[in-house]
């Protein structure tokens, strides 16, 4: 299992408003999302430190006992434009602690909502894609089991893919099929009456086919 380390400190963290998220394309989505995409990085400080401003030179410079993980996860936009945004909060929160970061972090949540909020008026008429940096100190790093890691993010800034986790795949809707499909992972198409998993993007496939895939891979073929 993966572990949230208590945070030491406040967060620091950065908001800013991206056209993909890290090359994976978006073009051929319905126009109704908001996507973030998460990088947390964890700095390792001894436990006797105590010294603010030393922290704070760490979280703005870093230090070698460092790790980065990241996430990405797809809000339709019906969601965020409620009323009192409960959906997207729990949405945003199940990221940041699937990241593994602690619940004290958690105040970043209304920071990105209200970002979107103030970026996705009625004239933006695409998908709304959203970069979050957030940079904590800790005093142990969070562990990981291989079966559930987030993809880590690599010294060129590429993401090295890994599968999604059980319980992710266990959620996905289950539905059955009522137009002309074709799963985009077998290329076949999908008769009427077969049941079908949709991811959160929408996109539909054969169960086993997505199935297999995700435990490959925990982005959409499509994307």
């Amino acid at each position: 299992m993966s572990t949230s380390p208590p945070v030491v400190g406040d967060p620091l963290f950065r908001i800013e408003r991206v056209d993909n998220i890290n090359a994976i394309s978006v073009s051929g989505m319905s126009d109704s999302f908001f996507i973030i995409h998460l990088f947390a990085k964890f700095s390792r400080i001894p436990e006797n430190e105590s010294d603010e401003d030393f922290r704070a030179l760490l979280l703005k410079h870093g230090v070698e006992d460092a790790v980065c993980y990241d996430n990405v996860v797809f809000i339709p936009r019906e969601k965020l434009m409620n009323s009192d945004n409960t959906d997207a909060k729990e949405i945003i929160n199940q990221m940041l602690g699937d990241t593994h970061l602690y619940t004290s972090v958690y105040v970043v949540t209304d920071k990105i909502i209200d970002y979107a909020l103030r970026m996705w008026t009625d004239d933006f008429c695409c998908n709304l894609c959203v970069r979050v940096d957030i940079s904590v100190l800790v005093y142990v790093l969070p562990e990981h089991n291989s079966d559930t890691e987030d993809d880590h993010v690599s010294e060129n800034g590429s993401l090295d893919f890994v599968a999604a986790s059980e319980d992710s795949i266990n959620k996905l809707e289950k539905c059955l099929n009522e137009n002309e499909l074709l799963c985009n992972i077998c290329f076949e198409n999908v008769h009427n009456d077969v049941e079908v998993r949709k991811l959160p993007c929408k996109h539909s496939y054969h169960g086993e086919c997505i199935v297999k895939w995700l435990k490959t891979s925990k982005y959409c073929p499509l994307l």
